[in-house]
């Protein structure tokens, strides 16, 4: 149903039919379900009273499984068995360093909340704002590692990507 959507959309859809497109756009989709899992994780683990830094650590990790899921079966199409060094270790290793940015990000957020006072929803705001700005950065740079190294999947050039989600 997704697939349909976009195909059909006038701007969009043309690219879309291709591989190339269909993989960048199925790419930032991902993030349309990992960002918010993320942010809510990030989110609950700040209202229950953990550090801002932990809270990144924590809430990121809980995005991280939609991630690879649709990462690796919908963007990618890839159906074989999951390998565990080749692939789940790797991600896993790519996310932690895009965590461990986020960490750094978020306590500087949260230090600089602190020293101004700042709190409330507005504190809550600024560091969502911050674990979101901290990924973005790195989101480009993980696509092409996932293209070229993690996923890489050998399709003939009019193969379609995968099955479409719906």
């Amino acid at each position: 149903m997704v697939d349909r959507v976009l195909e059909a959309l006038p701007v969009i859809g043309p690219w879309y039919r291709t591989a190339e497109g269909r993989k960048k756009l199925r790419y930032a989709m991902v993030s349309v379900v990992a960002v918010p899992v993320g942010t809510a994780g990030v989110l609950f683990f700040n209202v229950v009273g953990f550090a801002a830094g932990w809270s990144a650590v924590l809430g990121n990790s809980c995005g991280a499984v939609p991630s690879y899921l649709l990462n690796r079966y919908w963007v990618w199409g890839k159906n074989d068995k999951n390998r565990l060094l080749g692939e789940v270790l790797p991600f896993w290793i790519i996310t932690l360093v895009g965590i461990g940015f986020s960490f750094v990000v978020a306590h500087e957020a949260g230090q600089v909340t602190r020293h101004h006072g700042i709190t409330g929803a507005l504190r809550l705001l600024i560091l969502l704002l911050a674990n979101i700005a901290g990924f973005g950065v790195l989101w480009v740079g993980k696509y092409i590692l996932f293209n070229k190294v993690l996923f890489v999947v050998r399709h003939h050039p009019d193969d379609r990507a995968g099955a479409g989600l719906g």
